[in-house]
């Protein structure tokens, strides 16, 4: 197999004053260079609307440069960036910069310009028979996160999704598309203290959240953006009773959101457990309509038992009050139905909830008990005897459960975990597993795992230790052959990642609209 790596590397904060000065002379050519936009072209283009080469004298081109390949990025450094670009077009083409260069692209010839960080270069082409293409070269933020892709064989079209919690390591939070080639081809700045979840909620329609606290959201007033690319607008989904969570997002068959909270609930005895708080942080699942009003709720403590359940009472503080975190919900996977499957973390457990009555109607591993007496299913034949506080639960259309195993602070590797369930016996097992490598690595937090109607595996790594750059994401064959990766560099990680469709999300519209500020 072919192996190639790419990484964009950061350059000093400022370019050298040195090549400024150079380059002086050249930038004042720079309005009198548009002239030559306005004249008709001398002669139709016959050939390929591709271009034959393109180059930036100062910085590494992300990904190398290929004429089949139209997005690319550099790292850029703060404010403006003196840049020197040469481009020759395809025999028979006609290349064309777009502004702030504004002028034709010719045999190769350097164009030199100041390009601002958080904005794109465009070149247009026109080819024979009308043909046109466009090449895109990003100048990325100083701040966003330094990217290295690594792929071994081609994979299936798609974008891939992540964002960084920026705690990890002091980088700034980005929610962000990336493309075939690992390439960010969209992003948003979310905030210093990090990017949570970004997820697809319909056709050119993006929710992604800052992180609302290091361990759950507690803060009263935060909220997702909810990004119409096609229409150009942001809108604040949130919980008004609670304060919202940043753990998931996820659409309901009916049109509606469902989201997260961790209430405070009083009035535990714990004791039993040698515990002596008295406040527990509950899960509470709401369903909201499009118009922000409560639909549905359902809270975990009124049909998953706290003493006999919970297998990780962790302790947290919250603006001075102790709380057990005895659930920590972390996913949801909305049923055709409208039943929803939830991820317990702190129970090493997945239920199946009803949506008509509240009640648990199956859990899935943890221990062999429930509030609800619902049926209780068992892996077998498992070689790390079970799964352990899990991310990214999801029901496929054959009825497989899929998840991802952290194996937290446990002497066994985390997994992307793939289960068929067996309702009737009580009884699953695994059809398909991947751990991380080096084996002995678990997943301290996050992470995510799924499987697409193509056969290809994606699964989000977490914080995943003792290895740098670890992963932030690994895509997969059906047989678990890599094919494809993508790592954080600076000690960075991805809450959860995912692949969509080419036609979930527009290029030109990702493209526009990209920036790290808001829309």
């Amino acid at each position: 197999m072919r192996y190639t790596k790419r990484s964009l590397t950061r350059p000093a904060r400022s370019l050298a004053a040195a090549a400024f000065a150079g380059f002086t002379a050249l930038l004042a050519l720079g309005p009198a260079a548009c002239s030559d936009d306005d004249r008709p072209l001398a002669r139709p283009p016959t050939g390929p609307a591709t271009l034959a080469s393109l180059t930036v004298a100062q910085l590494p081109l992300t990904p190398e440069f290929s004429p089949d390949v139209h997005d690319y990025a550099i790292a850029c450094s703060a404010g403006l960036n003196p840049l020197t670009f040469a481009a020759a077009a395809a025999p028979g083409a006609v290349a064309t910069f777009r502004a702030p260069l504004a002028r034709e692209v010719g045999d190769g010839t350097p164009a030199f310009a100041m390009i601002p960080e958080d904005s794109a270069v465009v070149i247009d082409v026109q080819g024979g028979e009308g043909a046109t293409s466009e090449y895109w070269i990003r100048c990325l933020p100083a701040d966003f996160p330094v990217l290295q892709a690594t792929r071994w064989a081609a994979t299936n079209p798609g974008y891939y999704l992540l964002g960084n919690p920026a705690y990890f390591n002091g980088e700034t939070g980005y929610a962000m598309v990336l493309d075939q080639n690992g390439t960010p081809v969209w992003y948003r700045r979310v905030g210093d203290d990090g990017a949570g979840l970004i997820t697809l909620v319909g056709k050119n329609r993006l929710a992604y959240t800052r992180i609302f606290g290091f361990v759950f959201g507690f803060e009263p007033g935060r909220s997702y953006q909810l990004e119409d690319l096609a229409a150009g607008t942001l809108q604040d989904v949130g919980l008004v009773d609670v304060a919202t969570d940043q753990h998931e997002f996820a659409r309901m068959p009916n049109g509606d959101y469902a989201l997260l909270s961790f209430p405070a609930r009083t009035g535990f005895d714990l004791s039993s457990l040698g515990i002596a708080d008295t406040v527990i942080a509950d899960c509470r699942v709401e369903e909201l309509a499009p118009d922000g009003h409560l639909v549905w709720s359902w809270n975990a403590s009124e049909h998953v038992d706290v003493l006999t359940e919970s297998t990780l009472p962790l302790q947290v503080n919250v603006k001075g009050t102790l709380e057990r975190d005895v659930f920590h919900c972390n996913s949801i996977d909305p049923q055709p139905n409208g039943d929803v499957l939830v991820s317990l973390r702190h129970a090493d457990a997945v239920v199946m909830i009803s949506h008509a009555t509240g009640k648990v109607l199956w859990k899935l591993g943890g221990t062999p008990v429930n509030k609800d007496s619902a049926k209780l299913v068992r892996v077998l034949g498992d070689p790390e005897g079970r799964f352990i506080n899990q991310h990214d639960a999801r029901v496929l259309p054959d009825g497989h459960v899929t998840l991802f195993d952290n194996h937290t602070l446990e002497n066994a590797p985390a997994r992307g975990l793939e289960l068929a369930l067996d309702l009737d016996a009580g009884t699953a097992k695994i059809v398909w597993q991947y751990a991380a490598q080096p084996p002995q690595l678990n997943s301290l937090a996050m992470g995510s795992f799924r499987v697409y109607p193509t056969g290809e595996r994606v699964i989000g790594w977490g914080v995943l230790g003792a290895i740098a750059p670890a992963p932030a994401m690994t895509e997969l064959d059906a047989e678990g052959h890599p094919l494809f990766e993508v790592a954080l560099t600076n000690g960075g990680h991805a809450y959860r990642a995912t692949k969509v469709s080419l036609a979930d999300l527009d290029l030109a519209l990702l493209r526009k609209s990209a920036g790290r500020g808001k829309p």
